[in-house]
């Protein structure tokens, strides 16, 4: 297995590697949550800092906790950081 792959696995443990990396947005939003200080090297070296920006842009409400979502719009120069997203149940 690749590292990406590696990290895959770990970061989205319940599917296969090959289908968590299918969708970029899904993976990185994960990824961005779950991933150590080790792994960011791994991700930085396979996305681009606007591929990051899409996948905070695009996550899915509930993937990533407040912590992880105020590290990653600050880190990327995202500021002000906007509220987490949320479902809404109709």
């Amino acid at each position: 297995m690749t590292p990406l792959e590696e990290l895959a696995a770990r970061c989205i443990w319940w599917e296969k590697p090959e289908v968590s990396l299918r969708d970029r947005n899904r993976f990185l939003a994960y990824a961005m949550n779950r991933c150590s200080w080790e792994d960011i090297p791994v991700l930085e070296s396979h996305f681009s800092t606007a591929e990051f920006s899409e996948a905070l842009e695009h996550a899915s409400p509930g993937i990533m906790n407040s912590r992880s979502w105020n590290y990653w719009h600050l880190r990327l120069g995202h500021e002000p950081v906007p509220p987490l997203p949320v479902k809404k149940i109709v």
